[in-house]
């Protein structure tokens, strides 16, 4: 059985998604969403969610094990 992983990105400046409904702002071309100051959650090499920092669902917060967490505030 293979061991479960999760990686948590935050803080991302800029986060460019392919569907226009996860946007936070209004720039850029309607086929694509831009979140500011977005986060990515991946478990076992899926996108299991995405959106803003300040949404990122608590069950993913510090704490959560075996999660490795990327902060990539000003990088």
């Amino acid at each position: 059985m293979q061991e479960e992983r999760l990686l948590i990105l935050q803080n991302i400046k800029q986060l460019l998604t392919m569907e226009p409904e996860y946007s936070s702002t209004q720039k850029g071309p309607e086929e694509t969403g831009l979140i500011d100051n977005g986060a990515v959650v991946i478990r076992n090499e899926t996108i299991e969610w995405i959106g803003s920092d300040r949404d990122l669902p608590d069950t993913y917060k510090s704490g959560t094990e075996n999660a490795t967490f990327f902060n990539l505030e000003n990088t």
